[in-house]
């Protein structure tokens, strides 16, 4: 979802709750071994700004991510 409408979507079955993901980057690019930060020479770093960030635990509806954007206006 962008701005509010949906641009791309994918079906997944199911989350693997057993990742061996370390941390989390918002806004960077970790190390690809999953065990900090990328290195100097390829920081990967988000070049804007974000705003309104949220993580859930459960995969929102299309009528739930409507009502957060609506919100937020």
């Amino acid at each position: 979802y962008r701005n509010g409408l949906q641009v791309a979507s994918l079906p997944v079955n199911g989350i693997n709750m057993k990742s061996s993901l370390k941390s989390l980057g918002i806004g960077t690019k970790i190390s690809d071994s999953e065990a900090g930060r990328a290195s100097n020479s390829a920081p990967g770093h988000w070049d804007g700004s974000l705003d309104e960030i949220a993580i859930f635990n459960y995969a929102l509806s299309a009528e739930q991510i409507e009502l957060l954007y609506k919100i937020k206006e």
